[in-house]
């Protein structure tokens, strides 16, 4: 069984849910699924007859995950986002991304960007939550990522900007 590591605990994952306007039949990917908590959550949401996939570059934890969850849904796989992953292009409706933008180095940006553009639909969302400079917990302060500092890595339209407790902010995107 997993064990947790990641930021589960950390904030109300609610605010979050609720701060992405889930719908019933949409396609969403969760990028650095972890444990998959948020996975689950979001497969909850849309219902049947919409999609949920995690994604994580740990082959082991998707092993463990996919022995655990059997949600007609919901799938793992073990896919990098700053490569080319196997989704068709412009698949998603909404891209989840939670705490893990920071460990991006300028390359991995740009492909991230790239695979970011050709599979999200258009007028699509991107969702990126990253922990604030206030938080005595998580990456170092010189790797950490300002919602400012993210608009100007990020070729995507900012649409909204919400602080989700006080050490947590999520920022929302769309594709043009």
């Amino acid at each position: 069984m997993y064990k947790k590591k990641y930021t589960e605990d950390l904030f109300d994952s609610n605010i979050v849910l609720n701060n992405l306007n889930l719908s019933e039949k949409q396609i969403v990917l969760d990028v650095g699924c972890g444990s998959g908590y948020m996975t689950k959550n979001i497969s909850n949401l849309i219902g049947k007859e919409g999609k949920a996939y995690g994604i994580d570059v740990d082959e082991q934890l998707i092993l463990d995950i996919n022995s655990e969850i059997k949600k007609p849904n919901t799938k793992f796989l073990c896919e990098d986002i700053t490569k080319k992953t196997s989704f068709k292009n412009s698949y998603f409706d909404l891209i989840y991304l939670s705490t893990v933008f920071h460990i991006f180095n300028e390359n991995q940006i740009a492909y991230f960007q790239n695979e970011i553009h050709r599979i999200l639909k258009s007028k699509g969302t991107l969702a990126i939550l990253n922990i604030n400079e206030k938080a005595s917990f998580g990456p170092s302060l010189d790797i950490r990522v300002s919602a400012k500092e993210l608009r100007k890595k990020l070729s995507f339209n900012t649409t909204k900007i919400i602080d989700i407790n006080e050490y947590f902010y999520m920022q929302l995107f769309e594709k043009n």
